[in-house]
């Protein structure tokens, strides 16, 4: 990667809504755990290696990031650590069924994760619909983050 297409990058996550943050992390961790079910196939180890370290490094931020003592948070926890143990056997046993099935729920998590941004999207229209009526053509009011049931920190940048 160019050094300018590496700032523009590092630039999208920084300025990234936290909400769509979290697809991103989604986003990079599948495409990883593929590279991963690549390097089994091809018998690269070194591809198979540093796919899985990229991918429990995005799981573990996820896992940071997950706040408050709700049932979804300590659900989200609960699969997460999962995830994080089951992930390093990986490096062992070449096991794909633990890729595949990570897969699958970090697949699941993602779809979830935009059933929360269309809900949060559908409020925050509303509030700033009513807003924009009641206050005679002033700019709408930022967006709350703070409303789901299970908020997330920004991760640090990977």
């Amino acid at each position: 990667m160019t050094r300018g297409a590496s700032a523009y990058g590092t630039t999208g996550v920084l300025t990234a809504d936290p909400y769509k943050l979290i697809l991103m992390l989604y986003d990079v961790c599948i495409k990883n755990l593929h590279l991963v079910n690549q390097g089994i196939d091809e018998d690269n180890i070194v591809k198979r290696s540093e796919a899985l370290y990229k991918v429990i490094e995005i799981i573990n931020e996820l896992l940071i990031a997950v706040r408050g003592e709700t049932e979804q948070a300590a659900f989200l926890r609960g699969l997460y650590i999962a995830i994080l143990l089951e992930l390093p056997k990986v490096n062992l046993t070449n096991d794909k069924a633990i890729i595949d099935r990570s897969i699958r729920y970090i697949i699941e998590l993602r779809r979830m994760w935009q059933e929360v941004i269309a809900d949060e999207n559908k409020k925050n229209n509303c509030s700033r619909e009513e807003l924009h009526s009641n206050t005679g053509g002033a700019p709408p009011r930022q967006i709350n983050y703070s409303n789901s049931a299970a908020t997330y920190q920004r991760p640090q940048a990977l």
